[in-house]
């Protein structure tokens, strides 16, 4: 992990579905927890309005999290908050950091597939 600054930390991630960086951002006078993690690839200009077509039922039943996509670039994200009032517990920043990146495994290969349908 790296820390950009008292509170933003930037990861990296490899795994079976792919490589992505994730940002824990920290919101403390807000009792927030913000994690973002971005998919490796920009969607190409040409694509961004059916992906965000269907990133939109997705996020229509997500509980925690949405995505987010960057019209001005292609960047896609997913974006979850844990809220946590005056005191972070631990506990459940692990349970929800797992559940984030639990969900970008998910969602990495669909993401891939609705970018190249043909492979």
């Amino acid at each position: 992990y790296e820390v950009l600054d008292d509170s933003l930390i930037r990861l990296r991630f490899n795994s079976e579905q792919g490589s992505w960086t994730s940002l824990i951002r920290l919101e403390p006078e807000d009792g927030l927890c913000l994690l973002y993690s971005v998919f490796p690839e920009a969607i190409p200009e040409q694509l961004r309005p059916y992906l965000a077509l269907q990133l939109i039922s997705e996020n229509y039943d997500m509980v925690d999290g949405s995505f987010e996509m960057d019209q001005a670039d292609g960047e896609l994200r997913l974006r979850s908050t844990l809220v946590h009032g005056n005191q972070m517990d631990a506990g459940a920043f692990r349970q929800h950091f797992a559940k984030h990146v639990a969900v970008v495994e998910h969602f990495m290969p669909v993401v891939r597939q609705l970018l190249h349908p043909n492979h």
